[in-house]
């Protein structure tokens, strides 16, 4: 393990009085060919990142960073390694068949609670060995960690700046020292205990999608003992070593994914989470995200949809409403997809339901067999599915090196959020890295290249909470915005030459849209760095010349070793909760140890980039040229002029010009005292 401490880079650019600041910090360098502490090596960084009013955090496979927001100065590191020196802040458990072994901690995320203001850390644990394949463990403990209310610190006028328990509360190893908060939360205890075979065995899905997403729910109604919850949803395989052919597919594929809804409260509303009490595995509601909407429904089979993702709500709540995305399953033998799939979740505590939570999902109103209702894509956008099989033909090999696979995380959603578009809408904005397909009438023809892929999703909130499951008039749908009387959908594609995978998609208060992602066309200039763009008004397109460098990574191609081919994996992105022109983002690229470059590295670096515009007459967010140009053609003139008034009459979130989240006056004002200062230069 090598940390090599806070390296920041700032970079000022300046556009018509606008001031554009990044920064990038090196988190640590990791050395995936280390000894693990199951017998194997970490084959993946897994970075996560939040931010809250309090600090930001960066999670990674046996890592974990806490900074100051202001300095970005790390305040504290921790690390483990078999021996737990430097002490990491989660206790893992011994193998209960192997007393010699720990179980191992993996795939961590880092989540923000903006109902609470709280930062989150959440790691897995399965118990197993690698010298022991043909063991089966639960994987459904928990370990927890969120920040205490600042009240409780040592001094409440001292910033979040450690990850001791004194700031923080853990819920791992058996509530003793040096944690006290509580033992891990072993969902196996509720009555549903999800098996999975070794990690070993199931490569690529072990390395190649997300072990779980968290989102966090609201309630404004505050019903007795539960005013919000966390929702944690475990995104692996759940297979069981001795299911056999009871389940419909082969080991290889996901059978059942579940959710673990905690509250708050509990006891009735006399504790809480928050305050270091841990809830009783009684205390939590399991749904099975697979099963039909309505369980009382023998007319439809389960659903198996790929792994279904949280939507993340980084500022406003939808008041009782969580999201959650995924790709339907397979339905041809090509593999190919055509659509993607939204699920949603409240609370109805009414009298004729009783006190339940109910999973949504959208069906037709035909006889049975009812179907799904998934939003439809166009034939530019269809893309094929990646077998899970580590020796997948479908996994790109070339430009870049013979053997290379940047596995890009089959095609799973790995960054989705809900926020307020240009025009103050919530909509669901979502991306993910698929396969490119070729269809030429009937044939499917995968090609060599992984690419970013893109929706804004209407989730249809007039309908969504007044209608039982399963829902006929619930309809989301892809977005659409009208342009000189057209409509057009919110979709579509990054268009590169080489690999683009990792992405994940940030909204700012304005409603500017981000992309971030990893790309590599195996050329010294390309290889692997990585990259943003912004979407434009409509979402429907990358604003032209917004395709720049944030990071470039060393010329240094990596032949990943066969049994363990993974090598970064995974993004993650924050929106700031208290700075409408910032975001924060975590990304990992190939370590360069300097001359002479290997070509079999196994060190990777993982950076924290923070992004954050301002000027003189306020925050005017993300803008690649400046704020006047709201036609997003890359040059101010009277066609922007134009374009201000239909966006002021709108009060549209795009002319807030002073960022105090209200379009008046004071905008149209300073929008136009800037505009003649532009033009007049």
């Amino acid at each position: 393990m090598d940390f090599r401490g806070c390296i920041a880079v700032a970079a000022l650019l300046g556009a018509a009085g606008l001031a554009v600041a990044q920064s990038q910090n090196k988190v640590f360098t990791q050395d995936n060919d280390e000894p693990g502490g199951a017998g194997y090596g970490i084959t993946e960084t897994a970075p996560g990142v939040a931010t809250s009013s309090l600090a930001t955090i960066v999670t990674a496979n046996r890592r974990i960073a806490l900074y100051n927001r202001t300095t970005l100065a790390v305040e504290d590191f921790r690390s483990y390694t078999p021996l737990g020196s430097p002490p990491f802040p989660f206790v893992r458990t011994l193998h209960p068949a192997h007393p010699s072994f720990f179980n191992t901690l993996f795939e961590p995320r880092a989540t923000y609670d903006p109902i609470n203001d709280r930062l989150w850390m959440l790691y897995t644990e399965t118990e197993g060995n690698s010298s022991y394949l043909a063991e089966c463990g639960p994987v459904a403990k928990l370990h927890l960690a969120l920040n205490r209310d600042p009240s409780g610190f040592p001094d409440p006028s001292d910033p979040l700046d450690s990850l001791d328990d004194d700031y923080w509360h853990y819920y791992t190893g058996d509530g003793s020292l040096p944690t006290k908060s509580g033992a891990v939360l072993d969902l196996n205890a509720s009555g549903y205990a999800p098996y999975r075979n070794e990690i070993s065995l199931h490569q690529p899905p072990g390395q190649t999608v997300r072990g779980i997403t968290m989102a966090f729910h609201n309630l404004p109604g505050e019903p007795d003992g539960l005013t919000g919850a966390a929702i944690v949803t475990p995104n692996r395989p759940q297979i069981s070593c001795d299911s056999g052919s009871d389940l419909p597919y082969d080991r290889f594929f996901p059978h059942e994914q579940f959710m673990y809804i905690i509250p708050f409260q509990h006891d009735g509303g006399t504790k809480s989470i928050l305050d270091g009490d841990r809830p009783d595995p009684g205390d939590i509601t399991i749904i099975r995200l697979n099963t039909t909407p309505d369980p009382a429904d023998s007319l439809r089979a389960a659903d198996p949809s790929d792994f279904a993702y949280a939507v993340q709500a980084p500022y406003e709540q939808v008041d009782n409403a969580s999201f959650f995305i995924s790709v339907p399953d397979r339905t041809t033998a090509e593999h190919l997809h055509k659509h993607v799939r939204l699920k949603g979740l409240f609370y109805d505590d009414s009298a004729e339901a009783g006190e339940e939570w109910t999973l949504q999902q959208s069906v037709s109103g035909t006889s049975a067999p009812l179907d799904f209702e998934d939003m439809d894509l166009p034939e530019e956008l269809w893309f094929v599915q990646p077998i899970y099989s580590q020796f997948d033909q479908f996994l790109p090999e070339t430009p870049d090196t013979a053997g290379w696979r940047p596995l890009a995380g089959s095609v799973a959603f790995q960054s989705a959020v809900l926020a307020k578009d240009v025009n103050g809408d919530f909509r669901i904005f979502a991306v993910h890295a698929v396969r490119d397909v070729e269809v030429d009438e009937e044939d499917v023809i995968p090609q060599d290249q992984w690419v970013v892929q893109w929706y804004v999703i209407d989730p249809d909130m007039a309908n969504f909470h007044d209608t039982p499951a399963p829902a006929t008039t619930w309809e989301p749908s892809i977005a659409t915005y009208t342009v000189q009387s057209e409509e057009i959908e919110a979709m579509g594609r990054i268009a590169t030459s080489g690999q683009a995978y990792h992405p994940v998609i940030v909204v700012n208060r304005q409603g500017l849209a981000f992309i971030e992602f990893t790309y590599s066309d195996g050329t010294s200039t390309g290889w692997p760095q990585i990259r943003r763009v912004r979407l434009n008004s409509t979402y429907s397109d990358v604003v032209s010349t917004t395709n720049i460098l944030v990071r470039g990574g060393p010329e240094l191609p990596y032949v990943p070793d066969a049994n363990f081919p993974a090598w970064a994996l995974f993004a993650d992105a924050q929106a700031d909760p208290i700075n409408q022109c910032a975001y924060w983002s975590t990304h990992t690229l190939v370590h360069d140890p300097g001359q002479p470059l290997p070509d079999d590295t196994e060190e990777r670096d993982v950076w924290l980039f923070h992004q954050a515009y301002s000027n003189s007459i306020g925050p005017n967010c993300f803008q690649t040229t400046n704020m006047l140009d709201l036609n997003d053609d890359n040059e101010v003139d009277e066609y922007d002029m134009l374009e201000f008034t239909p966006m002021f009459d709108r009060r549209a979130r795009r002319v807030d010009i002073d960022g105090n989240g209200v379009v008046d006056a004071t905008d149209a004002m300073l929008f136009t005292d800037a505009y003649r200062g532009y033009t007049r230069r």
